[in-house]
C-alpha cells in the first residue's frame, strides 16, 4: 500500500490537495475542483511541502551587553547618597535622632568627652558608621552633612541609650540628650497634651488638644511611648486629625478610639434604629439614652423605609403580610457593646451591657422599666 502513495498523489493536483495540520495529514479530493488536470509528476510539489533551506549564513547575532545588575546595586546601595535625600517624604538622618529619640541636634565644634561606662565604650569601638545608620532606618549616612565631631556625639547618645540601664540614663549629658538630667524637653505642650489609659491590659499614650476643643469624634491613641515623647516635640498645632494625618504618612501605628456611647449615638440616627424603642427593657432605655423623650413621638409616625427589605414580616393565617422595623441580631449585639476576648482556649464573647437573652431571666426583667432598673443602670 506504502508503494502506491505515489502515484496516487500524482493522480491529484494542487488544488485537490489540503494539508490537515490538525491531524498532520493531507486529504486528497476531487470534490474540492473537478475540473481540474492531475499534475502528474509530485517532484514540482515537493517544494510547496518543504522548501529548501536557505543556502546563505545566518547573520552573527551580537553578545549580549553586560549586565548593569552589579552596577544598579552600587548605584543604589553603595553611593553616598542617603536614603531620605532620595526620598523626600522621609526624614533626614539627624532630625529622625531628635524628633524620636531626643538627641539634641547642635553641631558640635569638638568630640565628645569619655564615658566611664565600660559597655558604652566597647560598643562605640566596635560598631562602625554605617551599622549605625542602618540601625535607625538609613542605609548610608548623610556623609556630605554630618561633620566628624557629631558623627562622634551621635554614636556616643546611640551607644548609652542600648547599653545602659534605665537606672543610669541619667549619665547622659544634657547636651545630647533633652530627656537627660537637665530635661530640656517642654512637656506643657502649648497645643496638645499627652496622657495614659490602660486598655486591655495595654498601655496607651493619649494625645488630646490643650485648650481648644477636639472636632474629630474619635481620641488619638498610641502605643508606642516614643511617639507619644515625639508629637510634644513637635510643633503640629491642636488639629487632631492633621497629627493622625501626619503619623499615617509616616507609617507610624496609632488607634483612632471612639467609645461605644458614640457609635451607639450615630447608630441610633439610622432609620430602622427606631425599632430599638419599640424592644422594650434594656434595648428602649439604651436607645432613650441616646435620643431622649423628645424622640419618641417620630416612632410613631410608622415604619422606616428600610423596614420591608430589611425589617420583620409577619405572616397572618388569611395570608396577611405585616412589616414593621427590626432589629438584626448583629444591631443588637452592637447596642450592648459586644466583643470579642482571645483567650488561650479560644474567644470568649463579653459585653458592655446584657444581651436580651440574659436580660429577660434576670430579676430585673418585669415586663416594664422600674426603679430598680434605673438604680442598677446608673451604677
Amino acid at each position: 500500500m506504502k508503494a502506491g502513495i505515489e502515484e496516487v498523489w500524482g493522480n491529484y493536483s494542487k488544488s485537490t490537495r489540503v494539508f490537515d495540520s490538525f491531524s498532520n495529514q493531507w486529504d486528497l479530493c476531487l470534490t474540492l475542483h473537478p475540473t481540474s488536470i492531475p499534475d502528474g509528476d509530485d517532484r514540482e510539489d515537493d517544494n510547496d511541502i518543504m522548501p529548501p533551506l536557505p543556502t546563505t549564513s545566518p547573520s552573527q547575532v551580537p553578545p549580549p551587553a553586560p549586565s548593569s545588575f552589579a552596577n544598579d546595586i552600587y548605584k543604589y546601595f553603595g553611593s553616598d547618597i542617603s536614603l531620605s535625600s532620595r526620598h523626600t517624604d522621609i526624614e533626614g538622618f539627624v532630625p529622625v535622632l531628635h524628633y524620636h529619640f531626643g538627641y539634641q541636634s547642635t553641631t558640635p565644634t569638638s568630640a565628645p568627652s569619655a564615658i566611664s561606662f565600660l559597655p558604652v565604650s566597647d560598643w562605640i569601638n566596635t560598631v562602625k558608621w554605617d551599622q549605625l545608620c542602618k540601625l535607625l532606618g538609613n542605609s548610608m549616612g548623610e556623609m556630605g552633612s554630618i561633620t566628624e565631631p557629631q558623627r562622634q556625639c551621635i554614636m556616643k547618645f546611640i551607644a548609652c541609650l542600648i547599653n545602659l540601664k534605665a537606672s543610669d540614663l541619667n549619665a547622659i549629658p544634657p547636651d545630647l540628650w533633652d530627656l537627660g538630667p537637665l530635661l530640656s524637653l517642654q512637656i506643657p505642650h502649648a497645643h496638645i497634651r499627652v496622657s495614659h489609659a490602660q486598655l486591655s491590659q495595654c498601655r496607651y499614650f493619649i494625645i488630646e488638644p490643650r485648650e481648644f476643643p477636639n472636632y474629630v469624634v474619635w481620641t488619638l491613641a498610641v502605643l508606642n511611648p516614643t511617639t507619644a515623647v515625639m508629637c510634644l516635640r513637635r510643633n503640629w498645632g491642636s488639629d487632631m486629625k492633621q497629627i493622625a494625618l501626619t503619623l499615617l504618612k509616616s507609617g507610624i501605628a496609632f488607634r483612632t478610639l471612639q467609645q461605644m456611647a458614640v457609635l451607639r449615638h450615630e447608630f441610633m440616627n439610622c432609620p430602622q434604629a427606631q425599632a430599638a424603642f419599640l424592644h422594650g427593657g434594656l434595648i428602649w432605655w439604651l436607645a432613650l439614652h441616646s435620643l431622649g423623650f423628645n424622640h419618641l413621638p417620630s416612632v410613631l409616625e410608622g415604619i422606616s423605609t428600610e423596614a420591608v427589605p430589611f425589617g420583620d414580616l409577619l405572616v397572618g393565617g388569611g395570608g396577611q403580610t405585616y412589616y414593621d422595623d427590626g432589629l438584626s441580631e448583629e444591631e443588637i449585639n452592637f447596642m450592648c457593646g459586644m466583643y470579642y476576648i482571645d483567650l488561650r482556649d479560644g474567644l470568649e464573647m463579653v459585653s458592655w451591657w446584657p444581651r436580651p437573652n440574659a436580660w429577660n431571666v434576670s430579676g430585673l426583667n418585669i415586663s416594664f422599666w422600674s426603679a430598680r432598673c434605673e438604680d442598677w443602670f446608673q451604677v
